[in-house]
């Protein structure tokens, strides 16, 4: 059953802290592709080793 409740389970000061250094990642980092004219874009850019294929990846959150 889902219901509207939630609960927090890091803290807001954790919570700033990752978002600021996920926000650095794309302003600064490996992740400036991902810019966005508009918008602020934060993100955890990662490669996952697969036998002879690897791939790059993005996880992030946008904000307006």
């Amino acid at each position: 059953m889902v219901t509207s409740a939630t609960k927090r389970i890091v803290s807001s000061s954790t919570a700033e802290q990752l978002r600021s250094a996920m926000e650095t990642v794309v302003e600064e980092g490996t992740g400036s592709n991902a810019r966005m004219s508009g918008a602020t874009v934060g993100g955890k850019t990662g490669t996952a080793q697969h036998g002879e294929n690897n791939s790059n990846a993005l996880h992030g959150l946008i904000r307006r």
